[in-house]
């Protein structure tokens, strides 16, 4: 199961209930530190309520310490296992359900297809995924963007979730 970590007491209780909630995942922490932790402490500065769903790591204190709270998250994300990936599928729908998530962004492989597989049963009104044509040639976030193949597959996907869950 999950772990969750970060953000102080004061600051959860000083949130209203329309706090807008937003939910970050990732199948590794360098994905955050490296090139999303401006965007998690923009965020938190604006007001949101972050979390960041993440597998274990050595420096996921410094992702709690700009206030975003630290989803401790159990993943294989080199499996090709399809029973590990229905386990994360799950895990991802009750997570967005429990933290209530206004919006999910989701950032490498397995999170965008399975993020976005959950986040469309729990009801989101749209996904955000980065796509490039070359990721091997992208300036940057190559290695966790989709091709279009890919993003053709996830979307097939999602939308067969959307008529199972109508």
């Amino acid at each position: 199961d999950p772990k969750e970590f970060g953000g102080s007491r004061e600051e959860v209780n000083a949130m209203s209930m329309d706090t807008k909630t937003i939910l970050i995942l990732v199948n590794k922490q360098t994905t955050i530190l490296n090139f999303r932790l401006e965007v998690v402490e923009a965020l938190v500065d604006a007001g949101y309520r972050v979390y960041v769903s993440v597998p274990q790591g050595d420096r996921l204190r410094e992702i709690a310490a700009v206030g975003a709270r630290v989803i401790l998250t159990p993943m294989e994300k080199d499996s090709t296992d399809p029973f590990h990936d229905l386990a994360l599928l799950r895990t991802y729908k009750k997570m967005i359900r429990k933290v209530q998530a206004d919006m999910v962004m989701t950032y490498t492989i397995k999170p965008n297809v399975y993020g976005g597989m959950a986040a469309a049963a729990c009801g989101a009104d749209g996904l955000m995924i980065e796509v490039h044509n070359n990721p091997s040639k992208a300036l940057c976030d190559g290695p966790q963007a989709l091709t279009p193949p890919q993003f053709t597959d996830v979307v097939t996907a999602v939308n067969k979730v959307l008529e199972a869950v109508k």
